[in-house]
């Protein structure tokens, strides 16, 4: 009967795990989210070549686009039928729009060679003349919402998380005050509520 009353008396053991936090978990997922954003597979391919060569690709026949831009750079986007003997072993990794990019001595010289090579019907493609495009600002307005997001995130997450304001006016150490201490006017004082 001893060891009924000492069983009962016993409370069961706990076993202390620590709580796990959920957010964890969405950080990892938000970063595999970034990372996929990021890692696109249908995006564009690019390969740098020499003015020479984009000019044996027109002649070839293998361009069926021409962007030029203000700063003498060229941008030639290849046809899909074409695009192994371009990029070679890399032909199964480009994606949707492959395109080259090389440099042009001027956009009077890009225009004279594009304009004799459709005469000679090598090239039958579209030309345009654009201005550079700001990559920085691009890119900022991807990953700006982004970076927003996460910082709105991680601030709810702290305000939510309990650890903030007092439940009382009083501190916690003067709740506990012995009754044999209560007669003195100073505790007495103390701890009567405040009038907020």
């Amino acid at each position: 009967m001893d060891n009924n009353n000492n069983n009962a008396n016993k409370k069961p053991n706990k076993v202390n795990m620590p709580k796990f936090n959920l957010n964890w978990l969405y950080m990892i997922i938000a970063m595999m989210l970034l990372g996929l954003y990021l890692t696109n597979e249908s995006g564009t391919a690019t390969k740098n070549i020499s003015y020479d060569e984009f000019q044996q690709y027109v002649r070839d026949g293998y361009i069926s686009k021409v962007i030029g831009y203000d700063d003498n750079s060229v941008e030639a986007y290849v046809k899909p039928q074409h695009v192994g003997n371009v990029f070679r072993q890399d032909s199964s990794r480009v994606g949707k729009n492959p395109l080259i990019t090389t440099e042009a001595p001027s956009r009077e010289s890009l225009g004279n060679f594009l304009q004799k090579e459709r005469d000679d019907a090598h090239f039958d493609g579209s030309i345009n003349y654009e201005k550079k495009r700001n990559y920085f600002g691009a890119i900022l307005w991807q990953i700006l919402p982004f970076a927003f997001l996460i910082g709105f995130w991680i601030f709810m997450s702290r305000r939510m998380s309990g650890g903030g304001g007092m439940e009382s006016p009083r501190p916690n150490c003067l709740k506990k005050v012995p009754p044999s201490r209560l007669h003195s006017r100073m505790w007495q004082d103390l701890l009567k509520p405040s009038k907020r």
